[in-house]
């Protein structure tokens, strides 16, 4: 039995970060949904504008570009201004692009309300790695991610069922309706966190417009497949790479890469979110095009997997806490590894398996980004953690719409044989391949990670040291 007496402060502390953290969660629900709810509707936005499918794709491009931007400089600003300033820009902003696009009577009006939505929405996906490691020990730590990954999972999960039911029932126009619920959660976010310390920081403008231009012409080059936009991309990541050299403040400190458990930490997050990526983006296909499901079918398929993961992502971040980082992403990889062998062994059978498959793999995924998060989020000196965690956010988001367009390119270019001979099913050989891939991928990052912290990293005082 523990015997450490807690003060009432303390415990004052530990009570308010557990409350922020469910008002967090909630707020991840309906940002997560925001993402992906216009997907459904952009035929009826296509016919009512006379739109051709290039023009109305900006309804998603817009929102994805902006909302990658404003993630990593809601993380750069969160050290020079109090987060529950940022917060209340961040959300009310959210607002606004909502009441901006319910009301648009034109298509410029609509693009112009998603642009808005995102840049305050991007305040989300930033606050649920800050949040985490400024206001829980890292003795706790994995618990409050495991909160966010839930409200994660969960908008997953209600997102389609929800925006289906909205385009169903009433005109798409009300799916902006939905993100305005977030302003019931000011009050709390004002009531909940504290102001803490300020640094003066410099902003290096410069720095951060070349980071800005880069970031939005590698997603244009990505969601349009447009190699002249992905060249640009290049020249203006290397030019920003020599202005951080050169100025005595970059926009993104350097030193934050000298760390190789933050560093490599990232490459290892890419990896891992853009392998996590082919549950909900491959999968479908592969039942759509193999198992000849409707999308309706697919789309119900796919509903256990997100249950299970809201489900459990709270009981996974007490056992990382418990257990430790080491020994949850050990359990996950292994997990993993033999969730996509078994995809590539089955990939074409019955789509019943395919689902039961899909819960393991799914919650799988969640525990290990839980335990991988932590183990960087520890790498991060005090200083760095706002751009560091905004750093980690804005990667998890982007390697998502890498790995689709990674993955679009290949199943266009189909299979030429099947690596895996248990595998059968020549039309489901591309999915079986790729699988198959990603099983040997983990192995080998399991080995990385164990490799990168292998040796105890040293406990950092959090920007808050009240949840000590």
């Amino acid at each position: 039995m523990d015997d450490k007496v807690v003060s009432p402060t303390q415990q004052d502390a530990a009570d308010r970060a557990n409350r922020l953290i469910r008002v967090l969660a909630f707020t991840m629900v309906l940002s997560v949904m925001s993402v992906t709810m216009f997907n459904i509707a952009l035929t009826d936005i296509s016919i009512e504008f006379s739109l051709t499918v290039a023009q109305v794709s900006w309804v998603s491009t817009a929102y994805l570009v902006v909302y990658a931007l404003g993630t990593l400089t809601y993380g750069k600003l969160v050290s020079m201004v109090h987060l529950r300033h940022l917060v209340v820009i961040g959300l009310f902003m959210f607002a606004l692009g909502s009441l901006v696009g319910f009301t648009a009577q034109s298509y410029s009006m609509v693009v112009l309300g998603r642009i808005v939505q995102a840049a305050g929405a991007a305040v989300v996906p930033a606050m649920s790695t800050i949040i985490p490691v400024r206001y829980f020990s890292p003795e706790r730590r994995g618990y409050a991610l495991g909160i966010t990954f839930t409200g994660l999972a969960v908008g997953n999960a209600i997102g389609p069922v929800i925006s289906a039911a909205i385009v169903s029932f009433a005109e798409w126009r009300w799916l902006f309706a939905v993100p305005i619920l977030t302003l019931v959660t000011l009050p709390f976010y004002l009531k909940y966190l504290e102001k803490g310390e300020l640094k003066k920081d410099k902003i290096d403008y410069f720095g951060g417009s070349l980071l800005a231009l880069f970031v939005v012409l590698l997603m244009m080059s990505i969601t349009q497949a447009n190699i002249l936009y992905f060249s640009a991309a290049s020249v203006l990541f290397i030019l920003f790479l020599v202005r951080s050299r050169l100025t005595s403040a970059p926009f993104i400190p350097l030193q934050l890469f000298r760390s190789k458990g933050y560093a490599i930490g990232l490459v290892i997050l890419v990896l891992v979110q853009g392998i996590g990526f082919s549950f909900p983006f491959l999968t479908p296909l592969l039942l759509q095009q193999v198992n000849d499901l409707s999308s309706g079918i697919v789309g119900f398929m796919l509903v256990p997997a997100a249950i299970g993961s809201a489900l459990l992502g709270k009981r996974i971040g007490k056992v990382v806490d418990a257990r430790g980082n080491h020994f949850v992403y050990s359990i996950s990889a292994c997990l993993l590894f033999i969730t996509f062998m078994a995809m590539s062994i089955w990939a074409g059978v019955h789509h019943y398996w395919i689902a039961a498959i899909l819960i393991v793999g799914t919650v799988s995924q969640m525990s290990l980004q839980i335990s991988l998060i932590n183990s960087v989020s520890r790498s991060l000196a005090p200083e760095y953690i706002g751009i560091g965690m905004g750093l980690v956010s804005t990667l998890n988001f982007m390697s998502g719409a890498i790995a689709a367009s990674f993955y679009s390119i290949l199943l266009d270019q189909g299979a030429g044989t099947a690596w895996n001979g248990l595998n059968g099913n020549l039309e489901a050989s591309v999915f079986s391949n790729m699988y198959f891939v990603f099983a040997v991928m983990h192995i080998l990052m399991l080995a990385a990670f164990h490799y990168l912290y292998r040796n105890p990293v040293p406990k950092v005082r959090t920007a808050n040291r009240h949840s000590h």
